[in-house]
């Protein structure tokens, strides 16, 4: 009986470190790639902002309209200067949506995912969508 018991107990320990390394992996992961994507965020600002390279928006380059994303890197810029009235000039409902677009960053790290978050992601994509035509009518 006391060895079942230890042995009840050691594969709870087991369990509870196996569950525990997983979380520690996951966290890390999600630290690493966040880690790159702002390092490669900030490589590619200091690109655009000293006039070194600057990507064209491929839906405007091959068709002429403006996506709902044009005017991100000017906008980016422009907040990187601390003008936000240039910011908001070069993309207004992108700077809108931005603290939501971070706040649904942030959460996919750090919450489960919910129902609730997919429809705030709808939402973004739906609100969006819509200014691409606005933009262009």
């Amino acid at each position: 009986m006391i060895l079942s018991k230890m042995m009840a107990t050691t594969s709870t320990k087991t369990f509870i470190i196996q569950k525990a390394g997983k979380y520690a992996r996951s966290i890390f992961s999600c630290l690493l790639a966040k880690k790159f994507y702002i390092a490669l965020g900030f490589f590619y600002l200091l690109l655009a902002r000293y006039n070194i390279i600057s990507l064209p928006c491929p839906l405007r380059y091959f068709t002429g309209f403006l996506c709902p994303g044009c005017g991100i890197t000017t906008m980016i810029i422009a907040l990187s200067y601390g003008d936000f009235t240039a910011a908001y000039q070069a993309n207004p409902v992108l700077f809108i949506l931005l603290p939501f677009i971070f706040y649904l960053a942030y959460l996919n790290c750090h919450a489960k995912k919910t129902a609730c978050r997919q429809y705030f992601i709808w939402a973004i994509v739906i609100i969006l969508l819509l200014w691409g035509i606005v933009r262009n009518t």
